[in-house]
């Protein structure tokens, strides 16, 4: 999506949003055995580590962990995250609970819900379309069953 024209009103924090845009995209960041909170910077590189969250223009990962992840680019080789929102995707032997990309690229990697506009690759799909179905009809006439069932039970209560 092109940039849109921001309209200058003379507010200093704008001076300041840009500045500290600039430094944020231009840092590089080296996380090596150790596990950290958060994480931002242009270019990250991380092996042998965790963190919480990470923010980046690219991330490049070995065998590393972390919570949330959101970049523009990203390599990760041997990892394990929860949620990655990226444009372009590269993950071999990795697993990710949540994938959303523009290109997914996956290696032997194991996805439970993957949202993406193109993928190659060999996935495992943990959650198809067909077993969100049959699941969410399965919690569908469990909670009605039990509604019933709790509603049996107050009226024959005096």
């Amino acid at each position: 999506m092109p940039e849109q024209p921001h309209e200058q009103n003379n507010n200093p924090l704008d001076d300041l949003a840009d500045n500290l845009s600039n430094g944020y995209k231009a840092r590089n960041v080296d996380v090596h055995n150790a596990s950290v909170g958060e994480v931002r910077g242009g270019r990250i590189s991380m092996t042998n580590s965790a963190a919480r969250t990470i923010h980046a223009n690219a991330l490049d990962a070995d065998n590393s962990a972390a919570v949330f992840v959101q970049a523009d680019s990203l390599e990760m080789r041997e990892c394990a995250v929860v949620a990655v929102a990226c444009n372009n995707a590269n993950l071999e032997k990795t697993t990710a609970t949540f994938l959303v990309a523009s290109d997914a690229q996956v290696n032997d990697a194991t996805v439970g819900v993957l949202l993406a506009a193109r993928v190659e690759g060999n996935v495992k799909a943990v959650l198809t379309p067909l077993s969100a179905l049959a699941m969410g009809a399965g919690i569908g006439l469990t909670f009605t069953l039990l509604q019933q069932i709790i509603g049996r039970l107050r009226r024959s209560q005096p």
